[in-house]
């Protein structure tokens, strides 16, 4: 089965704007039932780059107690010097909600600190960014809510209860590392990230990718028949070589980066050795000039108790 490659923005952006895809591949992630979602307006930077790829939506969640509504930032970056951007996005956020959502009241104004879910999807290899953590595909991170008066000393320090406050006030976030992906694949959720797997792609190109037919169950159809579609999506193809390109030269400026990484490595080493060696002569120098100094003295001692005596 022949997919574009969805490590590529405008592949990715194509294969989330669909909405069966992007709940199709959120839910799987988030494990959690999506009712509804909605995208956001996007976040405009002063600098538009193919750094980091983020996607904002508004998503309405089945869960025991009847639903709830949340944020969804995805967030895909295959840099290494994103982490600040990944620390301050949530500031810069846009508040979003549902037209219905004032009680059907559009003139109230009111707008709810939703609870935001983060995902990060790392791809790694291309400049080395990983989380630390090794043989994890997918870390879940998740507030743990504690009664500190009682510092864990009695069974009611935990608090499962839901809050609207505290849910406004933190998130949760799942890390996504595809390096991190191996065979075979024991979940769901691993086999339908094998959709990032560089090792399917075909050898005239790194834009289409060859994923066996069996690898992506019904339940994602939408995904593999999206990325199906965007292989024959001229626009798609387009921003794709535009991507290329833009990798190629941060490509060739990273490794004149590296080049002369080492070679400041290099002089470094070399300054250090010669500052020892001049360390160490002028140790040897100076012990040799204490020995004269005292030879001298010596000498001026014996002279002096010489004239005494006559």
């Amino acid at each position: 089965m022949y997919i574009a490659n969805p490590i590529y923005d405008a592949t990715f952006k194509f294969m989330m704007e669909d909405e069966d895809t992007a709940k199709a591949f959120i839910s799987a992630i988030i494990n959690e039932q999506i009712r509804e979602l909605k995208p956001a307006p996007p976040v405009e930077k002063a600098n538009k780059t193919y750094a980091i790829c983020q996607l904002d939506f508004l998503a309405k969640l089945d869960t025991a107690a009847g639903g709830k509504t949340v944020k969804v930032e995805v967030l895909k970056t295959q840099f290494s010097t994103n982490i600040m951007w990944f620390r301050r996005y949530p500031d810069i956020l846009p508040d979003m909600r549902y037209p219905d959502e004032n009680n059907g009241s559009e003139e109230s104004g009111k707008v709810e600190a939703r609870q935001i879910y983060c995902i990060y999807i790392l791809l790694g290899n291309l400049f080395g960014y990983k989380s630390g953590v090794k043989d994890i595909p997918v870390i879940e991170v998740s507030r743990k809510t504690t009664n500190g008066t009682t510092n864990g000393t009695t069974n009611e320090s935990q608090l499962d209860e839901c809050n609207d406050f505290i849910d406004g006030c933190h998130c949760r976030s799942w890390i996504v590392q595809i390096p991190e992906l191996k065979k075979p694949r024991r979940n769901e959720l691993e086999t339908m990230l094998c959709i990032f797997d560089r090792n399917y792609r075909v050898f005239f190109s790194d834009q289409v990718m060859n994923v066996p037919l069996m690898s992506l169950s019904e339940k994602f159809s939408p995904i593999s028949e999206r990325l199906m579609q965007a292989l024959e999506t001229q626009e798609v193809i387009n921003q794709m070589n535009a991507e290329e390109f833009y990798i190629e030269s941060i490509r060739y400026s990273e490794s004149i980066l590296a080049e002369k990484e080492l070679l400041v490595a290099k002089n470094n080493r070399e300054i250090a050795e010669r500052k020892k060696e001049l360390m160490k002569k002028n140790k040897k120098e100076i012990e040799e000039a204490s020995r004269e100094f005292a030879e001298i003295k010596q000498l001026l001692l014996n002279m002096r108790n010489g004239s005494a005596g006559k």
